[in-house]
């Protein structure tokens, strides 16, 4: 079978090439054979903040009017990019957080799934989303990922509870 032709995945395959089989330690029968992984001089993808930096990366709004659940990714560069569960986007319409973590591949457009974390503002800020330095805390990543594995489970793709989002928040900043 041919490398292209493999059904294993590229970063996957990357990763088996990698590895070797250490010298066994063997004990009363029982036999271990450590494995070891060359250390890569960088990760397979860039994150959010280094993509920024390429012209060719956007991040914004999937239609002029925009919708709440979803954005647009293009990514025309030559780097995988990961964009993690909870990150924070500001900008556009109104900020949103990543319902799951994501590799958006090299040269690909895509709509990701977001919950808002700004109630009641749905007016251009920006045109583009930038990050904003922030993840989601703990409980709001916990009380979204429930919903999201809930819709996920129902075949209804990557949603959260959008009331249930801005709940969490009201109920942390009464906290502060």
């Amino acid at each position: 079978m041919s490398e292209n032709s493999s059904p294993i995945h590229p970063a996957i395959r990357s990763l088996l090439d990698s590895v070797r089989l250490g010298e066994p330690r063997i004990h009363g029968g029982i036999g271990l054979w450590p494995v070891i992984a060359t250390p890569r001089p960088e990760p397979a993808y860039i994150t959010l903040v280094d993509a920024q930096a390429h012209e060719l990366f956007s991040i914004t709004e999937v239609s002029e009017g925009g919708s709440v659940p979803n954005l647009r990714v293009v990514n025309g560069t030559p780097h995988h990019i990961m964009l993690f569960d909870g990150e924070e986007l500001k900008g556009a319409k109104q900020n949103r957080i990543l319902n799951t973590t994501i590799l958006i591949e090299a040269g690909t457009q895509l709509d990701v799934p977001v919950s808002c974390t700004e109630q009641g503002r749905w007016s251009y800020e920006s045109h583009v989303f930038s990050p904003s330095g922030n993840v989601a805390y703990s409980q709001l990543r916990k009380s979204k990922s429930r919903a999201v594995s809930d819709s996920l489970e129902a075949k209804q793709g990557h949603a959260s509870n959008q009331g249930q989002v801005w709940e969490e928040i009201a109920i942390r900043l009464t906290e502060l």
